[in-house]
């Protein structure tokens, strides 16, 4: 490459990584016939080792995930059992201020104080969470449930776990009670935080 810039308009230098690049060029061949049986043996030996290491971490990381889930579960069970006693109460106080709200238009002549009487029932019957409730218990019992299974089931809890922050925002719509409003806002809230520790689950 010298002799050459001396005698024709060439320039730069040759490099040894320009000499890598070339295919072929460099042929790499091992000495020996292979592992002996010892080497065998002791790559077998190291193998087996990691692969238990690995399989002992998985299962603490696992444990831990599951202790986390299952507190959090814990706290959307004892939040729901809140809500499901309070329910006649808050379906009365519904009631009662719709009733309040209906009392001056009985006075107005030509209304059927019995068709408002049935109207009001409809209209409180669609602010009635029981269906919400009973379907969020089914969801957390079935979640834990999931939990203790040895078999794959991090799809399943990602689903169900949809399905609760779906009630709750079914919940939260349907909600005329200020402490109704505030108990869904922290489920939903450890829900959320539930979601994203199902997604270590496999």
């Amino acid at each position: 490459f010298a002799a050459l810039a001396e005698r024709y308009p060439v320039s730069g230098r040759l490099e040894a990584r320009d000499l890598l690049t070339i295919p072929q060029i460099f042929s790499v061949e091992t000495s020996g016939d292979g592992f002996s049986p010892e080497d065998a043996a002791a790559f077998e030996a190291i193998a087996g080792e990691a692969c238990g290491a690995l399989v002992a971490m998985r299962e603490t990381e696992g444990a831990l995930v599951a202790a986390d889930l299952s507190e959090r579960v814990e706290f959307l069970e004892k939040r729901l059992a809140q809500l499901a006693s309070r329910r006649d109460e808050i379906l009365g106080k519904a009631l009662e201020n719709l009733r309040e709200r209906l009392r001056p238009l009985l006075a107005e002549p030509g209304l059927d104080p019995g068709r408002l009487e049935q109207e009001a029932a409809i209209a409180v019957d669609r602010t009635d969470v029981a269906e919400e409730l009973q379907r969020l218990e089914g969801h957390l019992v079935q979640f834990s449930e999931l939990l203790g299974s040895t078999s794959p089931v991090g799809k399943k809890l990602e689903f169900l776990s949809q399905e609760i922050l779906r009630e709750l925002n079914t919940l939260g719509s349907k909600a005329k009670d200020l402490q109704l409003v505030r108990d869904v806002l922290d489920m939903k809230s450890e829900t959320e935080k539930l979601r994203e520790q199902v997604q270590n689950v496999e």
